[in-house]
């Protein structure tokens, strides 16, 4: 069973996997990128972010080529650093994706939960300085996921009990 092999490894890495699910199942529009464009002052300065991700087309064909995903989040909630606490999440979800493409899920590929905070300093719109490690946001890809989160939150017992904490959630795409 795919469980059996992915959540131990998103243990180990210190995050929480809630549920695997099909991609089939998750809100994808084109709301989120206008979100972004129009109401978040991040807009274009992360490469993590729209324009960055590509066009609606471009976004669409990405999530046509995977089947399913882990939902993740993390173990506690942020305190006063929130920069910092985004920071090591999105350093776990990079190592979970590295393991797991050692580990059968040769396409692997995590997702970040809003703009990209690998630098302390980020050097765009300029250059990004670790554009190996950098991934798209949820958000940024089209993923409504508070909608899915609000959907699922009786099935997975635990969504219903995190929506009300301040703790991020991501995704991790198997293939």
């Amino acid at each position: 069973m795919i469980k059996d092999k992915v959540f131990p490894i998103i243990r180990e890495c210190g995050l929480e996997p809630l549920c695997i699910d099909s991609v089939k199942h998750l809100p994808i529009s084109i709301r989120p990128l206008y979100m972004c464009k129009f109401g978040c002052p991040e807009y274009g300065k992360y490469p993590s972010c729209p324009p960055y991700t590509g066009s609606f087309d471009d976004i669409l064909r990405f999530w046509e080529s995977y089947n399913a995903f882990v939902l993740v989040t993390t173990t506690y909630e942020f305190d006063d650093d929130f920069d910092a606490y985004k920071r090591n999440f999105q350093y776990k979800l990079i190592n979970i994706q590295k393991r797991l493409q050692g580990s059968n899920f040769p396409y692997a590929f995590a997702m970040f939960p809003g703009s990209c905070r690998l630098c302390k300093v980020c050097g765009m719109p300029k250059e990004c300085y670790r554009p190996w490690d950098v991934r798209p946001s949820v958000s940024g890809m089209g993923v409504e996921l508070l909608r899915y989160l609000q959907q699922k939150a009786s099935k997975i017992n635990k969504v219903n009990i995190y929506l009300h904490t301040r703790r991020l959630f991501s995704i991790i795409l198997l293939g």
